[in-house]
């Protein structure tokens, strides 16, 4: 039995390494050399998980009519985590995360049809699964047939089965587990990092994670006791007595100009990346470009979650948020002085939210209900309204032309609105268009790319629909203050960059039709959209809180090239780098504030 085991040990390790090699060819564009640095340093990771499921199968598979059972069970453990490890990445660019537990918030129905309609490689990467969990089950039948009938070497060959799985394991001569973690090689290009961590031991620390995020605790960040986190995230010294987390995050207006919108329009764009505003693609998107550049202000943004799901619970609450998942878990939130509506329902403004999909979708109603939003408008009111038109939404939500177009008819003056878009969306299947009363440059976008057709010509329409709403709204309305963002980076780009600040940005534009608004950031995150706008409406001296700070003026000032936080990246002394210390300290203190309160014993 303990032959068997070894070799299903070796058997799941080389599935594993087959498993590499086909996902790090079928991306083949780096060296040689550190794609064998990153198969071996993803070997030891492999290793520790396929010791464990053969020590299980030794210990249980004993009996030889269960040891087939038992088998089919451990490579299953391997296999699907393989597979869903190549569909991931061919959607996100990146490894496992909290994104694979989306299905809880979506339709099941809108994410298979999705899935089916995009290129996603599901059926090829499903191939791959197949051929090697049936070749895994076919020589397993072979290896049963190993016996060993003396009883000595039976033992001999048991204590060295316990013994090396026990090292292979703990990687390293000894009872306790070292974290090999820190020995893993530093790959800069992002496909052998995905691959180095991605594949079994990323998959089970996202499940894992997942299970324990209703429990989760301070310690769990990692960064010491809260005390010490907040006196080194905001150099705190001596370290001593309570503190009061708002003490430190407060801010006092000193512009002297203001402006008092009716309206603020606080649209979140659905997958709007940043590379959309690059100085290449002004002719095809010139309505947003044009806006940005002779009426609007526009400033490149970090995002600060990386689906739609973290980046409005972020928002919402103006909080390092990442993967904490705040619209899961509202109601143990204590609502923070730093979430949205807690700011304009002090300068007299009523808070709603217009989502183009299901109204409580994720529990986005019952976060925003807690703290402070009055009106909640979704998809079947906006059908409901829009009940002469035909073809008005698709699978994640009602056309984005429409959804203005309710808002036009339904919202008030002193309204903060703050807008959710759906059609800019994966399956990209153009069912908008007959939407349509501007023509499509479809010539145009297929001499720019083949791959992403669809998807351009999805922005195209989402921008020209966006722009066309704002300039007729800002006619109707000139006392309005609009603000245009992306959610999250929109997971692809024409030249399938690894940038880190491509693969990580959405664009910020503030536009008021009586008044210039000047930039006063290089940089800017979500979560000083609402300081900025606050910047802009308050009197001078107006003291409030928020964990962001101004990036727009109505004063021209010098241009700042301050540091800045996002989701897994961070701006440090002008340049991208990947999420650290610092970010990790924010989402810790985020996290004290909005469960625990804002004082620091």
């Amino acid at each position: 039995m303990a032959v068997r085991s070894f070799l299903v040990f070796l058997l799941l390790l080389f599935a594993c390494f087959l498993f590499r090699i086909v996902f790090l060819l079928l991306h083949f564009d780096f060296k040689a050399e550190e794609m064998l640095q990153s198969i071996f340093a993803g070997l030891r990771l492999d290793s520790q998980f396929c010791a464990g499921f053969a020590g299980f199968y030794f210990l249980f598979g004993s009996y030889h009519r269960y040891s087939k059972v038992i088998f089919i069970f451990i490579s299953l453990l391997v296999v699907l985590p393989e597979f869903i490890f190549f569909v991931f990445f061919n959607i996100y660019k990146t490894k496992i995360n909290s994104n694979l537990f989306l299905f809880k918030d979506e339709s099941i129905y809108s994410l298979f049809n999705t899935a089916l309609k995009e290129n996603y490689g599901i059926f090829s990467s499903l191939l791959i699964a197949c051929l090697i969990f049936f070749s895994l089950i076919k020589i397993h039948s072979k290896i049963k047939q190993i016996s060993f009938k003396n009883k000595f070497l039976n033992v001999f060959l048991c204590f060295g089965f316990v013994f090396l799985m026990m090292i292979t394991i703990n990687q390293r001569f000894g009872f306790k587990a070292k974290n090999i973690q820190n020995l893993m090689p530093e790959l800069n290009h992002n496909t052998l990092k995905s691959s180095t961590f991605g594949h079994l031991n990323n998959f089970y620390k996202v499940v894992l994670t997942e299970l324990k995020k209703t429990q989760i605790d301070f310690k769990d960040f990692n960064v010491g006791t809260p005390k010490n986190a907040a006196c080194e995230f905001f150099d705190i010294i001596p370290c001593e007595g309570k503190i009061n987390l708002y003490d430190y995050i407060k801010h006092t207006k000193t512009d002297k100009k203001m402006i008092k919108p009716k309206k603020i329009y606080y649209i979140i764009s659905e997958s709007l990346s940043n590379w959309v505003m690059e100085e290449r693609f002004k002719e095809l998107f010139s309505d947003i470009h044009n806006f940005a550049k002779y009426k609007a202000t526009y400033i490149p943004a970090i995002h600060n979650g990386s689906n739609t799901r973290d980046s409005i619970g972020s928002q919402f609450l103006g909080l390092y948020g990442g993967e904490l998942d705040f619209l899961k878990n509202y109601n143990k939130i204590i609502p923070p002085q730093t979430s949205l509506p807690y700011f304009f329902k002090d300068f007299g403004y009523k808070s709603i939210f217009y989502f183009g999909g299901t109204r409580n979708w994720a529990g986005t109603e019952d976060l925003g209900d807690k703290i402070g939003f009055s009106e909640f408008f979704g998809e079947n009111a906006m059908i409901k309204a829009s009940k002469n038109i035909k073809n008005h939404s698709n699978i994640w939500g009602i056309y984005d032309n429409l959804l203005f177009d309710f808002i036009n008819k339904t919202s008030k003056a002193n309204t903060f609105n703050v807008i959710l878009t759906t059609t800019n969306h994966p399956p990209y299947d153009l069912s908008f268009a007959k939407q349509t009363k501007f023509t499509i440059p479809f010539d145009k976008i297929n001499n720019l790319t083949n791959k992403y057709q669809n998807q351009i010509s999805t922005v195209y329409w989402y921008q020209k629909t966006l722009i066309n709403w704002i300039e007729k709204t800002a006619q109707d309305e000139p006392d309005s203050l609009f603000i245009i963002t992306g959610d999250h980076y929109g997971r692809y780009n024409i030249d399938d960059s690894n940038d880190l600040f491509v693969t990580n940005s959405v664009p910020v534009i503030f536009y008021y039709p009586k008044a210039k608004i000047y930039p006063t950031c290089r940089i800017t995150n979500h979560l000083d959209i609402s300081a900025s706008i606050i910047n802009l409406i308050a009197p001078n001296g107006y003291e409030y809180v928020n964990f962001g700070n101004p990036c727009f003026s109505l004063e021209e000032k010098e241009i700042k090239n301050e540091n800045k936080i996002g989701y897994n990246i961070e701006y440090v002394n002008g340049k991208f780098v990947s999420g650290g210390k610092r970010m990790q300290l924010a989402k810790a203190l985020s996290w004290y504030l909005v469960y625990k309160g804002n004082v620091i014993e």
